[in-house]
């Protein structure tokens, strides 16, 4: 049975944020992507790792404990021909199209937020002067 890696990303992020006091609002602000953002990748079962790595690395957890295939993926990830990133290659299977999907779904929200972040701050400050 495959792991359902948003859950798993949540409950450890939940138990994480209680112990340390933060909330998902605090955490999703320390990634620099929306709340919203946070909700809908613990909603995807297939989240990709480099997703969780990055959540990893904001809390100062090593997600290889829930995840110890993410090693494997890395190895293969780095040795594999198409290129590092999984958005630079011409996706073989149904699963890597999937994985390079969401991938660039996932980019394209982080950059979505950053360029409203922009304009709220120049709204705000042609408002101001």
């Amino acid at each position: 049975m495959l792991k359902h890696r948003g859950e798993i990303l949540e409950k450890t992020v939940r138990a994480w944020c209680a112990k340390n006091g933060f909330t998902i609002l605090a955490l999703s602000k320390k990634l620099e992507q929306a709340p919203s953002t946070t909700y809908r990748q613990f909603e995807k079962d297939d989240l990709p790792f480099h997703i969780i790595r990055r959540f990893g690395k904001a809390m100062g957890h090593d997600f290889r404990v829930e995840f110890p295939e993410m090693d494997e993926e890395e190895t293969y990830s780095r040795s594999d021909s198409w290129g590092q990133d999984p958005g630079t290659y011409e996706p073989v299977t149904i699963s890597q199209a999937i994985q390079q999907r969401d991938t660039w779904k996932e980019k394209y929200y982080e950059l979505l937020e950053k360029h409203n972040k922009l304009l709220l701050e120049k709204l705000e400050e042609a408002s101001g002067k």
